[in-house]
């Protein structure tokens, strides 16, 4: 989806938008953040996890 639309992700953007997943799962909240890259990968990731049938996964 990223790539498609052409925008550059460094390895710091993954590590960083890795950093938020398991807290995201836990509390069903996305981070406080203007960095729209992260936010969009984490997002992709939550997806996925919420397509792959895992229930928990539920963001307010």
């Amino acid at each position: 989806m990223l790539e498609s639309s052409g925008i550059t992700v460094t390895v710091e953007d993954v590590r960083i938008a890795l950093d938020w997943l398991v807290p995201s799962l836990k509390t069903g909240r996305l981070p406080d953040t203007d960095d729209k890259i992260k936010l969009d990968l984490l997002k992709i990731w939550l997806d996925e996890l919420k397509t792959l049938g895992h229930p928990q996964v539920y963001l307010s």
